[in-house]
């Protein structure tokens, strides 16, 4: 798969993404919590599936959406709250219980999402498709991964 086939693909699911907030307050929330599985399982394959490239020499960050989301989520999820998960501590020698927000893991995702169209539309998709990668790897995948494991419990066990 090309480079180029794979942003594509990722944007596609980027939309999926989007369209998924927007009509999620609408759902039942056993339907939105499988609709929101499906999503960060597509979005995680998509972004596993963009090859290394190299960055231009652009160094800019983009704007923070972050608190719009917040917003928005607390309205489209409502079910979604505080949960713990077991992380490595500071030294990585033992796990500790850490507590977790699933509206700000989900809107730190959708922040990367909407940082990357910046990207896009002002350094070109190459440095997009880069920094996406680089973001997975660094700090929007422990995002997916705890949000995922949360919502497939609260979905199967409830609160």
């Amino acid at each position: 798969m090309s480079v180029e086939q794979a942003w594509t693909d990722f944007k596609a699911v980027d939309a999926d993404v989007r369209a998924l907030i927007v009509s999620a307050a609408g759902m039942l929330p056993a339907e939105r919590q499988k609709q929101l599985l499906i999503a960060l399982n597509n979005l995680e394959v998509a972004l596993l599936r963009l090859p290394d490239i190299q960055p231009g020499d652009e160094e800019e960050q983009g704007p923070s959406t972050y608190v719009k989301w917040r917003e928005v989520l607390r309205a489209s999820f409502p079910e979604l709250g505080l949960f713990h998960m077991a992380a490595p501590n500071a030294e990585g020698s033992r796990e500790e219980t850490m507590l977790h927000d699933a509206h700000d893991d989900l809107a730190d995702i959708l922040n990367g999402l909407d940082r990357f169209a910046w990207f896009e539309r002002e350094q070109g998709w190459e440095n997009a498709a880069w920094e996406a990668k680089f973001d997975y790897e660094t700090h929007l995948g422990s995002h997916i991964s705890s949000l995922r494991a949360y919502v497939d419990r609260l979905r199967f066990l409830g609160p």
